[in-house]
């Protein structure tokens, strides 16, 4: 296998083919495509010319390591995918090997991957590069007939982002989720380019307002699959600080789901924090049951 290079535009389609490939053989079934892919790669900040690399063995290209550097945190997350049929412990050491040393090369702290609870091949490998279990996420699917039904209270109502307004959006984000694990506070740049995403769609991200504030957001996917009708996902949900405890997540929650039902999705998904108990308990009184879990590992740097 030839050294690790980093991402060209030219390598787009080889890229678009491997990631296919991987999810196929995890079970995924949304659809990807190439513009998909290239929206995704030319999200601001990422810079995928000098934070993703390409393992090749000869023309065959083996894995990708993507990296997201978030200079507030002094953080680094390792993304990854690889060939089905080149998944070994070797390949596995190198990814990480890489990912740890570029995290230190900028400056970061940690180095964050997150896996599913069921795939343990990398066990191994985490072991070996200094990556230990630090935290657990649900996955947690709502499959029911109808949304629920929490019309927002008197004075507040529900309404959709408008073009122009990531830093609306950027602001209400950063605020209902500065105390949480994990969390990288987003520029009003990214928020404008994410919500402006063909997963979010028009209308997929719903404000709760409160006169001239925002009280709270909830920001919603909604994904095709190669079969079948397309999987929404709550992507992310929050409420500003200054409107806790007056109840308004159902209400912004069931307006996102009933958003994703009007679109024809197979059913809702969304990840939480395993210990976030008030919001495990949102999603189970509205029909969320818990689909496995996700596992994020730390390296300090």
């Amino acid at each position: 296998m030839s050294a690790p290079r980093t991402f060209r535009w030219e390598d787009l389609p080889s890229m678009l083919g491997l990631m296919r490939q991987a999810r196929r053989s995890d079970g995924d079934l949304r659809t990807l495509d190439e513009a998909s892919l290239e929206e995704y790669l030319r999200d601001p900040g990422l810079d995928p010319e000098r934070n993703c690399y390409l393992f090749h063995s000869g023309a065959n290209l083996q894995a990708y390591l993507l990296l997201h550097h978030e200079p507030s945190l002094r953080r680094t997350v390792l993304e990854a995918a690889l060939q089905p049929e080149h998944r070994s412990d070797e390949l596995r050491g190198e990814i990480l090997s890489l990912g740890v040393a570029q995290g230190e090369a900028v400056g970061s702290r940690v180095a964050h991957l997150c896996l599913p609870h069921e795939d343990r091949s990398w066990d191994a490998s985490l072991d070996k590069a200094g990556l230990s279990l630090v935290r657990s996420y649900w996955l947690m699917k709502w499959q029911e007939l109808e949304p629920p039904q929490s019309p927002a209270p008197d004075g507040f109502a529900v309404r959709t982002l408008q073009p122009g307004e990531g830093h609306v959006l950027a602001s209400v984000q950063n605020a209902a989720f500065s105390q949480s694990w994990g969390f990288s506070p987003n520029t009003p740049e990214q928020a404008e380019y994410r919500a402006a995403l063909r997963s979010t769609g028009p209308g997929g991200v719903l404000l709760l307002q409160h006169g001239d504030d925002i009280a709270g957001y909830c920001w919603t996917l909604t994904e095709q699959q190669d079969e079948g009708p397309p999987i929404g996902t709550i992507s992310m949900i929050g409420v500003h600080p200054s409107y806790r405890s007056r109840g308004l997540s159902k209400p912004i929650l069931a307006a996102g789901m009933q958003h994703l039902c009007a679109n024809g999705v197979a059913y809702v998904k969304l990840d939480v924090d395993s210990t976030n108990e008030p919001a495990i308990s949102l999603y189970t009184s509205v029909g969320f049951k818990k689909a496995y879990e996700l596992r994020w590992f730390e390296a300090a740097l």
